[in-house]
C-alpha cells in the first residue's frame, strides 16, 4: 500500500482534522483517507460516479448474498464497549 507525507500542514487544519476524526471515531490517518476518498469521488464526472455507485451496489449485494449482516451503529458501539472492558 502506498504512503504519503504531508508537509507544511497548518496547525489549525491539523487540529480540525483531529477533531473531526475523534467525533467520527476514527484515527487521524483514517480521517485523512476518508476526506481524500470524498474529494476523489466529488471530482468524478456523472458517468464515472454512476459506475462507481454500481460497483458499490454490486459489492453490497455480494456481501448480503454471502450471509454478511451489516451492523447498525448501536451494535458497533456495543462491540467497542465490550472490547474496552476486556
Amino acid at each position: 500500500m502506498a504512503s504519503i507525507t504531508i508537509k507544511n500542514l497548518p496547525p489549525e487544519l491539523h487540529q480540525k482534522l483531529k477533531a473531526i476524526a475523534k467525533q467520527g471515531g476514527r484515527s487521524l490517518n483514517q480521517e485523512i483517507l476518508q476526506q481524500l476518498r470524498l474529494a476523489a469521488v466529488s471530482a468524478l464526472g456523472p458517468a464515472q460516479l454512476k459506475a462507481e455507485l454500481a460497483n458499490i451496489a454490486r459489492y453490497h449485494r455480494q456481501l448480503l448474498a454471502g450471509g454478511f449482516h451489516p451492523l447498525c451503529d448501536g451494535e458497533v458501539a456495543a462491540l467497542i464497549q465490550a472490547g474496552r472492558k476486556r
